[in-house]
Protein backbone atom coordinates (compact mmCIF):
# COMPACT_ATOMS: atom_id res chain seq x y z
CA UNK A 1 0.00 0.00 0.00
CA UNK A 2 1.55 3.22 -1.02
CA UNK A 3 1.74 5.87 2.01
CA UNK A 4 1.44 9.85 1.33
CA UNK A 5 1.80 12.63 4.15
CA UNK A 6 -1.04 14.92 4.60
CA UNK A 7 0.33 16.29 6.97
CA UNK A 8 3.87 16.16 7.31
CA UNK A 9 4.62 17.34 10.74
CA UNK A 10 3.11 19.53 13.58
CA UNK A 11 4.82 20.69 16.62
CA UNK A 12 3.74 22.77 19.53
CA UNK A 13 7.01 24.29 21.45
CA UNK A 14 6.38 25.54 24.76
CA UNK A 15 8.14 26.60 27.50
CA UNK A 16 5.69 26.70 30.58
CA UNK A 17 3.84 25.13 32.68
CA UNK A 18 1.07 23.34 31.33
CA UNK A 19 -1.34 20.11 32.42
CA UNK A 20 0.00 16.85 30.31
CA UNK A 21 -2.60 14.34 31.84
CA UNK A 22 -5.57 16.57 30.75
CA UNK A 23 -3.69 17.19 26.88
CA UNK A 24 -3.41 13.46 27.01
CA UNK A 25 -7.01 13.08 28.04
CA UNK A 26 -8.04 15.42 25.69
CA UNK A 27 -6.98 14.14 23.00
CA UNK A 28 -8.09 10.54 23.98
CA UNK A 29 -11.20 11.67 23.71
CA UNK A 30 -10.87 13.86 20.32
CA UNK A 31 -9.76 10.59 19.00
CA UNK A 32 -13.30 8.55 20.71
CA UNK A 33 -15.73 11.65 19.18
CA UNK A 34 -14.27 10.88 15.96
CA UNK A 35 -14.53 7.59 15.89
CA UNK A 36 -10.80 6.65 16.12
CA UNK A 37 -10.33 4.95 19.71
CA UNK A 38 -11.62 1.76 18.12
CA UNK A 39 -8.31 1.37 16.27
CA UNK A 40 -6.37 2.94 18.82
CA UNK A 41 -2.80 1.81 20.40
CA UNK A 42 -0.44 3.30 23.04
CA UNK A 43 2.93 2.11 20.58
CA UNK A 44 5.52 2.53 23.19
CA UNK A 45 6.13 4.87 26.05
CA UNK A 46 9.47 5.43 27.67
CA UNK A 47 10.86 8.11 30.26
CA UNK A 48 13.83 9.17 31.73
CA UNK A 49 15.68 11.41 33.96
CA UNK A 50 18.39 13.66 32.56
CA UNK A 51 20.05 16.82 34.22
CA UNK A 52 17.36 19.39 33.03
CA UNK A 53 14.69 16.93 34.56
CA UNK A 54 12.24 14.23 33.63
CA UNK A 55 11.82 13.18 29.38
CA UNK A 56 9.20 11.27 28.32
CA UNK A 57 8.29 10.39 24.38
CA UNK A 58 4.60 8.15 23.88
CA UNK A 59 3.68 7.38 20.42
CA UNK A 60 -0.01 6.49 19.19
CA UNK A 61 -1.31 5.42 16.34
CA UNK A 62 -4.89 4.72 14.95
CA UNK A 63 -6.53 4.41 11.66
CA UNK A 64 -9.83 4.76 9.96
CA UNK A 65 -10.71 2.52 6.99
CA UNK A 66 -12.62 4.93 4.08
CA UNK A 67 -13.21 2.27 1.85
CA UNK A 68 -11.60 -1.07 1.02
CA UNK A 69 -8.74 0.69 -1.11
CA UNK A 70 -8.37 4.23 1.23
CA UNK A 71 -7.63 3.91 4.77
CA UNK A 72 -5.87 6.96 6.87
CA UNK A 73 -3.47 6.56 9.48
CA UNK A 74 -2.78 9.02 12.00
CA UNK A 75 0.50 8.79 14.23
CA UNK A 76 1.04 11.13 17.22
CA UNK A 77 3.93 11.49 19.31
CA UNK A 78 4.03 13.11 22.41
CA UNK A 79 8.02 14.36 23.27
CA UNK A 80 7.74 16.28 26.45
CA UNK A 81 11.87 17.53 27.79
CA UNK A 82 12.77 18.49 30.98
CA UNK A 83 9.70 18.08 33.23
CA UNK A 84 10.72 19.73 36.61
CA UNK A 85 7.39 19.75 39.12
Amino acid sequence: MKEFDIVPSLKIKRKAVFDLEGIYKMMREWLDINGLIGNFKEVSYGEGITPRGKDIIIDWETHHDVSSYVRFKIRVTFLILGINK
